[in-house]
């Protein structure tokens, strides 16, 4: 607006105004008066008039009507300015007021947000010095209309870079001791009080506000652009998920300009035009507008120029959400080369090209390329500090991680990623904007995986609500969550809701997605699989069928899916012939990929080979089959399949192949785990030969293979050669791996492990800092192994005496427990520990305490191993800081509290009896200090 006061903003001012008031004779004589006389410096006094630009501009605010607001421009942005050159009044002592009638719905939001919330005035603010001129203004005292509150704002105004001012010598009513604030200012709310007949709420303007929007509102600007532009409010209003407003914006853009408007500008309209057409669903309109950039663009840039890197990675995106994989792959790798070949390469576009990429492997299949692709822009988003802004752009990375993790069958860390998404989406995000639907919908579905059907089917339905209230019922997005609750429905033996879920996401695909998209494909597939558990073997055939088809017919097949839809004919097919020829394309094409359904995998694969359990080509399913069995902890069935993939792959390949490292790792580990340690070093032996041979690539593996080795010579107490082996496994890795690779973490803590264990903690140091170095950078600031790490940091400097750095790693630690409501019990004993060693007795008393608190809280869910001899020392700890700060009442409370817990819970227990007694001599120093004689029997042995 600031750059659009120009004749023409005038001019559409005053046809909106002459629309308006279109038959009221004075009105119009004004509106006359404003075009022929109003001058620069004149709008204060014409906004303060009883007119129609007072109410015309006041009207177009609380609507919020995009269009009415740019067409009112020029007077915002005069009265802006004019506001901003005026000099402001002392702030010392200065509280103004503000009387209103707001909706009872608005007062509640106030309410609850006292002390800890802001309130953003989105109009010129009008108070007064005059508190009974306000209250006058606010109603109270008088009947009002049911559904309104009287509020008198209380405003207390410190130093501030708000635009304000006096506005006495410029107002049409001089009289009203006026001081105007301008557009947006933003109060802090301290308190709200209720009065018999109405409300006080108590508002504070200081650059503390400002300061703590500042670091936001700098990237925003950075991200935007700080030159104020007209695409700048419809970008904003993408960024809400205002989508439909936003193209009623550019397309307003567009049309008012209409052949006037240059190439740059026209790019811009149709980037966010583009960009909301693919977030409705409507791909075909999105390539339309990526196509008219890159004709422009191509027309006017030079073909090196780094903003092609933007264009092919939108065109790739909207190729993917069409199914065509072949050429979205295509235009990614040309997205990507703009960015590599650019030296001054934007980070923020290539982490969204590492992204886009990573979506496309996922949709294909390829999960360990789309991990990588993902990790890579999530390490980008976080050097670019969005983590620590809770930027909205770095909850879509964690967000796609989750769903990697959900298609992998790995919920739990799949709820993890979600939920990191979802505490950014809800700091940044409103509650109906559709990537926050969208996380909560994968939420769901999580739940379902972790077999919560109830709290998966809440957070679903919950989702439809939500996306019906901003959509239509047959809009396209609201296929998957129909799909998602057919599902929940199914699992939980609902078979006619699910059926019914099923079949509006059907209709809504076959209508707006083309015909060979994986998507109705996929939910044929759910149909079919609900008749084939229903027993109607007819329609779920015919639903295989379809989705078969569909899936052969895509650009790019995915190999899981259609593999999965052979795998799903042939177990219904009821003509023996037809099955096994369905099974055996099945197991075919799944060998294609890194199929995560082993077991059904290998079922297969048994057909395929007429049952043959010795044929080679089942080796890759035996290793991956015995190496999950020997993670769930079934070591011995594990040791049985991955002996057949050994003797299997034997028959092809020579003892010393690279290929047969990774089947002899895991025999060593699995030999390990039993406690066979000559086995397991037999085994990790082969698999260092077979990774040093010269056609062997995987240095990686040589490391890890040489760690298994050291730790399992530990094992035995043959020190010398695990360090050997620990020594020549991060040679290894620092000479081919970047410094800061998570592979040097475990390498780093075995290392770290052997010296604490000789208590050469200096030592041990030297391999922990590093290890800790690494785990902040590829760790989330509140993972929790993050804070373990701190914690054991912080623990060896404890040992070492080095207290007061042991005090920062630990509260590091806990400031991750905190968030994350976890073992904060731990934590604050090691605190306690570490202040009393520092002899600050106060601080050490209130961890102890807190230990105490939540070791209670944690022991209500589920009472540890340890839990009574951890509480008995902890309260033996505050006694014994009670006693240290001489508040002998409350340290013999403390101490035979910790006395009771001995005698009931760690009785006949040698190992307590040291305990015991040093209470005991505790309770005694505390007699004798009072002068307190008390027959005490003391039986205090010492072993």
């Amino acid at each position: 607006m600031e750059n659009n006061r120009d004749d023409r903003a005038k001019k559409d001012l005053i046809d909106v105004c002459r629309k308006r008031y279109e038959g009221n004779i004075t009105e119009q004589q004004r509106i006359t008066e404003f075009e022929n006389n109003y001058r620069s410096g004149q709008a204060i006094h014409w906004y303060t008039r009883d007119s129609f630009l007072y109410r015309s501009v006041n009207r177009a605010f609380r609507t919020a009507d995009i269009d009415i607001i740019y067409q009112f421009r020029f007077i915002i942005a005069e009265i802006h300015e004019q506001l901003a050159s005026l000099s402001r009044p002392s702030t010392a002592n200065l509280v103004v007021y503000r009387g209103q009638l707001i909706s009872t719905e608005e007062m509640r939001i106030i309410e609850a947000n006292q002390e800890k919330g802001f309130i953003s005035m989105n109009t010129f603010l009008s108070t007064t010095e005059n508190c009974d001129q306000a209250v006058g203004f606010s109603g109270i005292g008088t009947g009002v209309p049911e559904g309104l509150k009287c509020v008198l704002y209380k405003i207390t105004i410190g130093e501030t870079r708000q635009p304000f001012a006096r506005i006495d010598g410029l107002s049409a009513i001089p009289t009203e001791n006026e001081i105007l604030f301008s557009i947006g200012t933003v109060f802090r709310i301290d308190s709200v009080e209720e009065w018999p007949s109405g409300w006080e709420v108590s508002l504070n303007l200081t650059t503390e506000v400002e300061e703590r929007f500042e670091m936001l509102m700098k990237h925003f600007l950075d991200e935007i652009g700080q030159k104020p532009t007209l695409a700048m409010l419809g970008k904003f209003l993408m960024m809400q998920g205002d989508y439909n407003r936003a193209k009623r914006y550019f397309e307003f853009l567009l049309d008012m300009n209409g052949s006037d408007t240059d190439d740059e500008g026209r790019v811009i309209c149709y980037e966010y035009l583009a960009n909301i057409s693919d977030e409705k669903g409507e791909y075909e309109k999105a390539m339309y507008y990526h196509h008219q950039i890159l004709n422009i663009q191509q027309r006017r840039l030079n073909p090196d120029d780094p903003y092609f890197t933007q264009i092919y990675n939108n065109i790739a995106a909207t190729q993917m959400a069409l199914g065509q994989y072949d050429e979205a792959a295509k235009n990614f790798e040309l997205s990507i080369s703009y960015d590599v070949q650019n030296q001054s390469y934007d980070k923020r576009g290539l982490s969204i090209s590492y992204n886009n990429v990573a979506t496309m492997y996922t949709e294909l299949g390829d999960y360990t390329n789309a991990a990588h692709y993902y990790e890579k822009a999530l390490e980008n988003q976080l050097e670019l500090g969005l983590g620590a802004l809770k930027h909205p752009d770095i909850a879509i990375i964690y967000h796609n991680l989750a769903t990697l993790y959900d298609d992998m069958k790995q919920p739990e860390r799949a709820i993890q990623y979600y939920e990191e998404a979802l505490t950014i989406q809800k700091v940044s995000l409103p509650p109906e904007h559709p990537a926050r639907i969208v996380t909560e919908s994968g939420l769901a579905m999580a739940y379902l995986q972790m077999n919560n059907n109830t709290l998966a089917l809440q957070t679903c339905l919950a989702v439809l609500d939500s996306k019906l209230k901003i959509h239509p019922p047959n809009f396209p997005s609201l296929s998957k969550t129909y799909m998602n609750l057919g599902y929940i429905y199914q699992d939980s033996g609902d078979f006619n809701k699910a059926e019914e879920q099923y079949k509006i996401a059907l209709q809504i695909n076959e209508r707006h997605l083309p015909a060979n998209h994986p998507q109705t494909g996929k939910n044929h597939q759910l149909i079919g699989d609900l008749y084939d558990e229903m027993g109607k073997t007819k329609e779920a055939l015919n639903h295989y069928q379809q989705a078969r088809y569909i899936f052969q017919i895509q650009d790019t097949p995915s190999f899981t899916e259609l593999g999965k839809a052979y795998v799903n004919l042939g177990t219904i097919e009821t003509v023996s012939s037809k099955a096994i020829d369905y099974l055996e394309q099945g197991l075919s094409t799944l060998l294609r990929v890194d199929v995560i359904d082993k077991r059904k995998a290998l079922d297969l694969g048994l057909e395929l080979v007429n049952y043959d359990e010795n044929h080679p080509s089942l080796s890759n399913y035996y290793h991956g089959l015995g190496a999950t069995f020997a993670d769930q902890g079934n070591i011995e069935k594990g040791l049985e399949y991955v002996q057949k993939a050994l003797n299997n792959m034997l028959k092809i390949r020579d003892p010393d192949h690279p290929i047969l490292g990774p089947i002899y790792n895991t025999l060593g580990d699995c030999y390990n785990e039993l406690k066979k340690h000559d086995q397991a070093i037999e085994y990790y032996q082969k698999a260092i030969n077979a990774y040093k041979q010269p056609n062997a690539q995987n240095l990686r593996s040589l490391a890890m293979a040489y760690v298994s080795m050291g730790s399992t010579h530990y094992d035995i107490n043959d020190q010398e050669k695990a360090i050997e082996y620990y020594r020549m496994a991060l040679d290894l890795q620092l000479k081919n791996l970047e410094p800061d690779d998570p592979d040097l973490i475990v390498t780093y803590w075995y290392l770290a492990s052997y010296y604490e264990d000789r208590e050469d903690y200096t030592a041990a140091l030297t391999y922990l800092i590093p290890k800790l170095t690494i785990q902040e950078k590829v760790l989330s600031s509140f993972d929790l192994e993050l804070a373990d790490a701190y914690h054991d940091v912080g623990t060896i400097y404890f040992f070492n005496k080095q207290y007061q750095c042991a005090v920062e790693l630990y509260e590091k630690s806990l400031n991750i427990r905190r968030q994350q409501k976890s073992r904060l019990a731990s934590a604050y004993d090691a605190l306690g520990d570490a202040y009393k060693s520092l002899y600050e007795f106060d601080a050490a008393l209130n961890n102890y305490e807190m230990a105490i608190k939540h070791l209670i809280e944690e022991g209500e869910k589920e009472k540890s191993d340890d839990y009574y001899e951890v509480l008995c020392t902890l309260y033996k700890s505050v006694g014994t800081m009670q006693q240290r700060l001489n508040l002998l009442d409350e340290a013999q409370k403390s101490l035979q509290q910790s006395l009771a817990l001995c005698d009931t819970y760690l009785i006949n227990n040698e190992e307590h009896d040291e305990l015991r007694c040093n209470i005991l001599k505790s309770l005694a120093q505390i007699d004798k200090t009072t002068q307190k004689i008390t027959s005490r029997s003391l039986v205090c042995s010492i072993y």
